[in-house]
């Protein structure tokens, strides 16, 4: 049995990581490219995305499945997913 607030704390905890996905999002557009103040909002908008993937997977499956909202949710990480690959790759695993 699911407590009867969850879908309400699930909703809350994805408009909140949404919201900083958001504004780490501009940040890391606005800053120097490759700087320290851009990889930290790069991997804060990857992590919040991350949130928002794992948020929209509990709430489709627990408790409203739409396979439109679940094809945007996949689509969505895995370009979030495929571009932290790109650079981490590009970069090397030890950072450089």
């Amino acid at each position: 049995m699911l407590p009867e607030n969850l879908d309400r704390l699930i909703l809350l905890i994805h408009v909140i990581a949404g919201t900083i996905t958001l504004l780490s999002g501009f940040a890391s557009m606005v800053t120097q490219k490759g700087g320290n103040l851009h990889r930290l909002f790069g991997k804060t908008f990857f992590a919040t995305m991350f949130v928002i993937f794992i948020s929209s997977f509990g709430t489709i499956f627990l408790f409203r499945f739409n396979p439109f909202l679940l094809g945007i949710n996949v689509l969505a990480f895995y370009m979030t997913f495929t571009g932290y690959r790109v650079v981490y790759r590009k970069r090397g695993a030890n950072g450089q």
